[in-house]
Formats: structure tokens, C-alpha cells, sequence
């Protein structure tokens, strides 16, 4: 089984996706920050960050980015499929589901990933974030099954700009340069 490029998560797609990110074993921890009309949508996660504010849990992400290439050597266009997010149900969930409702375009996400070192200090800073702009929950799947056992639900987030930025960690646990790409 592999994902379709139609933007529709289907029944075997959103139990994969599950399997996928609750199979994980990298030792990072994912947090994603979300807003729309300048309000933040506060999830439950119980790391502490420097502005105060709560973030939600992210159990995996997918997201894939191809240039559609002509023969010829032409400069390719960039397709950009849906940011798909899996996360644990909590007390996000239902302000969530009312960005699918409201088609909301102006929403902002923000995916930032630590390393998971023991520490959870507010000053620790991301080595990897992913932000999305003018996103639109596109498509919304509350699920349980496989090896999960508790309902989780699948974001797709369509959006006009993913910038990434990525860093090293330091020996001494600091975030180094940090590198920058944006596409869209």
C-alpha cells in the first residue's frame, strides 16, 4: 500500500499513516503550534516553552514536495501534496475540527522537533521546524485501530508556502546555524 496523490486519505491510508507514526523509535519529540483568524488552537502538551504557550503533541507527520519535470531541461514547477499530521485526541480536537468546517485559508502550523536528551527546559530550542502558511485543513480523519488503541485523528493541510529550518544540536546541547528553504 502506498499514498495516492488524490489529497483524500482513505480507511487503509489513515491506518498506515497510524502504524507509521506510532512505530517510531528516533527519540524525537514533535510539537505543533496552530492558528487561524490570529488565535492559537492550545493542545495538551506538557513541555513548557519560552512564550507560555501550550502546543499539541504530534505523533508523526508526512509530507511530500516533487518538481513536475518536462522533458527538455526546462525549470519544473513544484507540486506540493498535503502535510499530513497524526496526533493523539485531546482537547484540540474539536477546535480543529471546526477549521475543516469553516474553510478557514489563513492558518499558520508550525511543526517544531527536539531531540529528545532529557531535556525539557523552556529554552531549548528546535533543530528542526517546519512551518506552513496560508494552510487549509483540507481533509480531517478521526481514527482508532491498529496497535494504537485510543483515537487519534489525521490533519491534511493544504498551503501556498512550507518553509523549512534545520539545525545541529551541540555537544553542549545548544542549537547550532541554523539553515533555511522555502518552497511554494
Amino acid at each position: 500500500m502506498s499514498f495516492n496523490q488524490d489529497q483524500q486519505i482513505d480507511a487503509d491510508e489513515a491506518l498506515r499513516m497510524l502504524e507509521l507514526s506510532l512505530n517510531r523509535s528516533d527519540n524525537i519529540d514533535v510539537v505543533m503550534t496552530l492558528e487561524s483568524k490570529g488565535a492559537q488552537i492550545e493542545g495538551e502538551s506538557t513541555r513548557p516553552f519560552a512564550d507560555g504557550k501550550k502546543r499539541m503533541a504530534v505523533l508523526g507527520y508526512f509530507s511530500a514536495v516533487r518538481a513536475d519535470a518536462a522533458p527538455g531541461g526546462t525549470k519544473s514547477k513544484l507540486s506540493m501534496n498535503a502535510m499530513l499530521i497524526v496526533r493523539r485526541c485531546d482537547a484540540a480536537t474539536a477546535s480543529i475540527a471546526n477549521l475543516i468546517k469553516s474553510q478557514a485559508s489563513d492558518a499558520k502550523v508550525v511543526l517544531s522537533c527536539f531531540k529528545a536528551s532529557g531535556d525539557s527546559s523552556k529554552e531549548q530550542e528546535s533543530t528542526l521546524e517546519i512551518a506552513l502558511s496560508d494552510a487549509r485543513l483540507a481533509n480531517y480523519v478521526l481514527v482508532t485501530g491498529g496497535s494504537a488503541g485510543y483515537p487519534c485523528e489525521i490533519l491534511a493541510f493544504a498551503y501556498r508556502k512550507l518553509s523549512i529550518a534545520s539545525a545541529p544540536q551541540l555537544n553542549d546541547g545548544r542549537r547550532g546555524a541554523v539553515r533555511m528553504a522555502e518552497l511554494g
